[in-house]
């Protein structure tokens, strides 16, 4: 009898020790899945920007979706996401009669799932090429920087969208940086000539 008992025993752990190796596996393919999917959004994004083309973004898009973009603004919806890049656009001068061009290369980090979020993050690659009106006419200027970002996904109906996010410029790599203190030391040149400490 105590050989059946531990007969049956032994067999009710091989079965919960499988059990539980199948539930891991599932559990590993689903977060790779997972992870693809989310990898989809990205290259939605950077298709959407580098190609001035905010359709292949908005199917990614949360009914309700807010963000903090690089300029400190929020937006509520894709309806304002698309008010935002529309503004930026015009301040530097992007569009079939400009010459200015914006790109985006972003690099994530591995995702976190949690409670039925996924939390992603990491950092972004940027080049902005400036088509604006100066003191000369039309000028174009070169910037490149970098950002960090994250953003916070949901599954809707079982697909990933993106609900919440928010960039902030690395202002340590940042050729807008380089700008700002090449324009300060231009315009300090007449006082520092008249001080005597230049030529």
């Amino acid at each position: 009898m105590n050989k059946i008992m531990k007969r049956a025993g032994l067999a009710l752990g091989v079965c919960l020790v499988a059990v539980l190796a199948l539930r891991v596996v599932a559990q590993v393919s689903t977060t790779e899945a997972d992870k693809l999917a989310l990898r989809q959004i990205k290259v939605a994004y950077e298709d959407a920007v580098n190609r001035d083309d905010m359709t292949a973004l908005a199917p990614h898009i949360a009914a309700n979706f807010s963000a903090v973009m690089a300029t400190g603004q929020k937006v509520t919806s894709m309806a304002e996401f698309e008010a935002y890049w529309k503004t930026m656009k015009e301040l530097v001068g992007i569009g079939p009669k400009h010459t200015g061009k914006y790109t985006a290369a972003l690099e994530p980090l591995d995702s976190i799932f949690l409670g039925g979020y996924a939390f992603s993050f990491g950092t972004a690659k940027e080049s902005l090429v400036t088509d604006v009106v100066g003191p000369k006419g039309r000028e174009s200027r070169n910037y490149a920087f970098n950002s960090n970002w994250y953003a916070v996904s949901e599954k809707d109906n079982g697909v990933w969208k993106l609900v919440a996010a928010r960039v902030v410029v690395d202002p340590f790599h940042s050729t807008f940086s380089d700008a700002k203190i090449q324009e300060i030391a231009t315009a300090s040149i007449p006082a520092m000539k008249r001080a005597g400490l230049t030529q």
